[in-house]
């Protein structure tokens, strides 16, 4: 377990790696994280939190970034965080007074089409606040998987050569091993974050995900959809044989440099207003 200063020095790495995409060294942490220690003691501290496998050095004499194991207890301080699940996305205001838009408002369209549209606009709005991949499955909905933000995750600097982001865009072309994935979630429930490694497929050691499943009954209560269709769409108890009801799953994909907290915020507003 980290004493009280070495969580703070990971936690400032983490947070300014994120910000900055660059190798953070010790006299950055002190000017901008940890004003009140010295920076010789800040350098021990990040010697040793490299020696221990929660930081690295890219390059000799460089400063330190994250690993996964540093990431997943920065991660799992958050989680532990009182009152973080209570922490909403504050949504902004336009100009002509309507707000950002919300799966709240999907339950209200009758037409399949309006629905349709509604979640691509509300997906593409936390993708653009987390600047990150989002995906939503809602089988009652739509047989096909809804993402938005493939560009903003292009955008990031670890993939500013595309090959990097191939296994990314080989996921949403080849929807039954996106399928795969999201089932998973949906079977076991809660919040599942993979940072890195701990994805199963290997190709995906660039990248976290992060997703959650929903309830969403509220969500297809008027989706417009025939008897017979709604019959032949999976329920949750389908998939897993638990009680049924009707269901979704919407997923991050980012790399494993990427704002958790955000991240995690946004995704629990999606299912938060999803489940109204």
């Amino acid at each position: 377990m980290l004493s009280q200063r070495r969580h703070s020095v990971l936690e400032s790495v983490v947070q300014e790696y994120v910000q900055s995409a660059h190798p953070v060294g010790s006299h950055t942490l002190v000017r901008s994280y940890l004003p009140l220690i010295s920076a010789a003691t800040v350098r021990n501290e990040l010697m040793w939190l490299e020696n221990q496998g929660y930081v690295c050095s890219p390059h000799t004499s460089a400063g330190r970034i994250p690993t996964n194991v540093g990431y997943r207890t920065f991660v799992n301080s958050l989680l532990l965080h009182p009152g973080f699940f209570t922490q909403r996305v504050v949504l902004p205001v336009d100009c002509g007074g309507q707000r950002a838009p919300s799966l709240a408002t999907v339950r209200a369209l009758a037409n399949p089409q309006d629905k349709i549209l509604q979640i691509n606009e509300t997906l593409a709005f936390f993708a653009g606040y987390t600047d990150n991949l989002l995906v939503l499955w809602l089988p009652q909905i739509s047989t096909t998987v809804f993402h938005r933000g493939l560009p903003l995750l292009l955008g990031q600097p670890e993939f500013t050569n595309v090959t990097a982001a191939l296994p990314i865009m080989q996921l949403l072309e080849n929807q039954g091993e996106l399928l795969a994935i999201l089932e998973n979630v949906a079977k076991s429930g809660g919040l599942h974050i993979r940072i890195g490694a701990e994805n199963s497929d290997a190709q995906l050691y660039p990248f976290s995900l992060l997703a959650l499943r929903f309830e969403a009954s509220a969500l297809t209560s008027t989706t417009g959809v025939s008897t017979a269709r709604a019959h032949v769409v999976p329920t949750l108890a389908d998939k897993t044989g638990a009680p049924g009801s009707f269901f979704g799953v919407v997923a991050l994909f980012g790399p494993t440099r990427m704002n958790y907290q955000k991240a995690i915020s946004a995704l629990s507003t999606i299912v938060e207003d999803a489940e109204g």
